[in-house]
């Protein structure tokens, strides 16, 4: 919004997100705490973006609405909060909100899973796991009702991101969900996108070794493939975006149990991938691998 569609209170909170000066003065002088910009942005949405505890505390006490919506997609206060990482404004906020309105739910036969209130209504989880805050993520989880079908989409996010204690938390929270049967800790750490990329590969393929722990000790899958490419975890490892710091992860993944000898479906290994993309502190972790399950060492004369 522009500023000719921003009210006086929302311009106060603007201007002063660690003083409620001149927020209380607009208040005091008939502000409406629920104003709107054409977006539907009330004060209390630009309040929590800030991470001003103060003023989300000021604008609740004055009226403002904690369930306002802005946008088509159900955006709240509380989700710019949890956007922001701010989770002190979170736990202002978190009991204000109607949290059915927050999450899919599941149907009254526990078969299928829908939104009950607002049609592509954001997930609050999936926004903490975009925030990559555990002290968000822990807040969110402590009011989730017991169905979230967003939380596929949130290990993900975790993954991509390196947030390994989003991903632990969401690990523990998924095995109680009923949707309509209860998940196990394996299949939830096995979670693969359509192309069959799995959570590991995505972890992998990052370098985030912290999170390729994680999961294999939950149980994913360490050779598993992806459907396309036939890659494995290490063929993501050795073509990281991270470079030649992918030799941790790898020596993480071979611990696990993975095979460094796995070919893909243009022949490679993994090996082979890191010996043409120059990075030999992961070769070398490789060659050990695959030496001592008796397949032939990539040399740096064996790849062109």
């Amino acid at each position: 919004a522009d500023l000719s569609d921003l009210s006086r209170l929302h311009l106060a909170v603007l201007a002063e997100a660690s003083s409620p000066a001149a927020a209380v003065a607009a208040l005091d002088a008939g502000a409406d705490a629920n104003a709107r910009t054409s977006d539907g942005l009330t004060p209390l949405h630009l309040a929590a973006h800030r991470g001003s505890v103060v003023l989300v505390r000021l604008l609740l006490e004055r009226g403002a609405d904690a369930d306002a919506c802005a946008h088509s997609r159900g955006l709240m206060a509380i989700h710019l909060a949890a956007l922001g990482g701010h989770a002190s404004c979170m736990a202002e906020l978190v009991d204000r909100c109607r949290w059915p309105a927050l999450e899919p739910q599941v149907t009254g036969d526990g078969s299928s899973l829908s939104l009950p209130c607002m049609p592509g209504a954001l997930s609050l989880v999936l926004v903490a796991a975009v925030s990559g805050s555990h002290h968000c993520m822990r807040l969110t989880l402590a009011k989730l009702p017991p169905a979230c079908p967003s939380l596929f989409a949130s290990l993900i996010v975790c993954a991509l991101a390196g947030a390994t204690e989003c991903l632990a938390m969401l690990l523990a929270e998924g095995e109680k969900v009923q949707a309509p049967s209860p998940v196990a800790l394996r299949e939830l750490a096995g979670t693969c996108d359509c192309d069959g990329v799995s959570l590991l590969m995505v972890a992998a393929m990052h370098s985030h070794e912290d999170c390729v722990a994680l999961l294999l000790s939950a149980g994913a899958e360490v050779d598993g493939r992806a459907t396309g490419m036939g890659w494995t975890a290490l063929h993501f490892a050795a073509a990281s975006v991270a470079g030649d710091r992918s030799a941790m992860t790898a020596i993480r993944l071979v611990e696990g149990g993975a095979d460094a000898s796995a070919v893909c479906k243009d022949g490679l290994a993994p090996a082979d991938m890191a010996q043409a993309l120059g990075r030999p502190r992961t070769l070398a972790v490789l060659n050990a691998a695959a030496s001592a399950r008796g397949s032939t060492p990539i040399t740096t004369s064996s790849v062109t």
